[in-house]
């Protein structure tokens, strides 16, 4: 993996530096991921491709455009995103919300909730303004709202004795917004649970699969299998573990209360 730039003029130093990228007309930056040149009526200017979408681009007049191409709760969307910003700007993901946060004064943070097609414009040297297309909302409360409205949710489940289980849906600015999906009547707690035709497997954590009073518990992705491993055993992905189905759902709650993502299905 080469170092990303960070802006127009550390783009122009990379193609400069490495010998052929003018006449291939894009540099290999990481996997899947490549700095690209464009020559327009403002000039030469340049930008990160990761797939299909340029993700970052770096203008003439030293505003960069931001699109996640609608993967902003993509980890290495993101990944690659923070790794060509400049310092003072980041992104991540808080509480299930993606965000776009920009230094003040200080050691302080703004986070706003992510949106795609937005232009960051230079005031100074360390700071910049946010141009978007819709209004801007703080990330934290957007966090704090979510994790209250699935925690009043799981309240009720267990208040009333019949738990919970719970599907993922696509917000409108591509997190996600928990709704009541449907219920196994002997789930003793809440759980997470995405119908099988919506099945994404990379941003699928675990997998469980419940066979009458039996289950087992597959883990998905690299922090799934490191959150069952120990000194002595290391999980691989796509291993299989038989539990109880009480012990499976129990194992859905605790994974869902640690952002993990799980589906449970039925054998």
């Amino acid at each position: 993996m080469r170092n990303f730039p960070t802006n127009l003029e550390s783009a122009a130093a990379l193609f400069d530096k490495i010998r052929g990228a003018e006449a291939r007309g894009f540099i290999l930056l990481a996997n899947n991921t490549r700095l690209e040149y464009f020559d327009n009526e403002r000039g030469r200017e340049y930008g990160v491709r990761f797939h299909r979408t340029i993700i970052v681009r770096y203008m003439r007049d030293g505003a960069i455009a931001l699109d996640s191409g609608g993967y902003s709760d993509s980890p290495t969307t993101r990944e690659r995103i923070h790794s060509s910003l400049p310092n003072g700007i980041s992104c991540g993901q808080c509480g299930g919300i993606p965000y776009l946060a920009l230094r003040k004064a200080g050691a302080n943070w703004e986070r706003i909730v992510w949106q795609d097609s937005v232009t960051l414009h230079p005031i100074d040297g360390s700071s910049y303004r946010i141009e978007a297309e819709a209004e801007l909302e703080d990330a934290d409360e957007a966090a704090r709202v979510r994790r209250n409205a699935l925690a009043r949710d799981r309240y009720k489940a267990r208040r009333d004795g019949t738990p919970l289980e719970i599907a993922r849906q696509r917000s409108g600015y591509g997190s996600y917004q928990y709704t009541p999906r449907r219920q196994y009547s002997a789930a003793p707690r809440a759980a997470m649970i995405m119908p099988s035709d919506s099945f994404d497997p990379i941003s699928v954590d675990f997998l469980i699969i419940i066979n009458g009073d039996r289950a087992s518990i597959i883990p998905k992705s690299k922090r799934a299998a490191a959150s069952l491993s120990t000194e002595k055993r290391l999980v691989k992905i796509g291993e299989s573990f038989p539990v109880s189905r009480e012990t499976a759902v129990q194992a859905a709650a605790v994974a869902v209360e640690n952002s993990l993502e799980v589906i449970v299905e039925d054998a």
